[in-house]
């Protein structure tokens, strides 16, 4: 009885052995899903911050590239503003230099204030630069010093300007705008 009882007794310790190892690999399946799923969560939650780090540095990125671009856009529109004066300051400079040799040609400059002088009803008053006094006859003048000459013709309360000075800026304010020489910074 005594084997019989061994026997019996080994059995039921197989049996417990068993259940034993079967609850063991059950539980190792469940802790081992429980850890797949804190490990697939766990990642999904460092990918998402990655994810969001990467984007905040690309929205930097572009953010300093845009900067960096309006920046070079700017200094580029500075330094053609600047050629652009710098042109336009020379040519000025340069008509009015013709301008100056056109009022010392006796000749023509004579006939250039003669011709005004036609147009206009008399009993005005003429201002005219001290140097172009001789020139006009005929007329009530007073002296004021028109820089770059010509004449101012006053009747009844009415100035009407015929100085070579206003007629050159008002050229050059036509000759900018009809040319178009302005540098836009609002390109789209």
């Amino acid at each position: 009885m005594s084997g019989e009882k061994k026997r019996v007794s080994d059995e039921i310790v197989h049996v417990i052995d068993m259940r034993a190892q079967k609850a063991i690999e059950l539980l190792d399946h469940g802790q081992s899903e429980q850890v797949d799923s804190l490990l697939s969560n766990y990642r999904r939650s460092v990918e998402n911050q990655y994810e969001e780090k990467l984007k905040r540095l690309k929205e930097k990125q572009a953010h300093l590239e845009h900067r960096e671009t309006s920046a070079l856009e700017f200094g580029t529109i500075s330094e053609l503003k600047r050629y652009r004066n710098e042109l336009l300051n020379e040519f000025k400079v340069s008509l009015e230099k013709e301008v100056i040799e056109f009022t010392q040609d006796e000749t023509k400059y004579k006939e250039y204030i003669t011709s005004i002088l036609s147009k206009v009803e008399s009993g005005g008053v003429v201002s005219i630069s001290s140097r172009d006094l001789a020139l006009v006859e005929g007329f009530e003048t007073e002296v004021k010093e028109l820089r770059l000459g010509g004449l101012m013709y006053t009747l009844d309360n009415r100035l009407y300007d015929f100085s070579l000075e206003t007629r050159f800026n008002n050229a050059m304010k036509k000759f900018v705008e009809t040319s178009q020489l302005w540098i836009r910074s609002d390109e789209n």
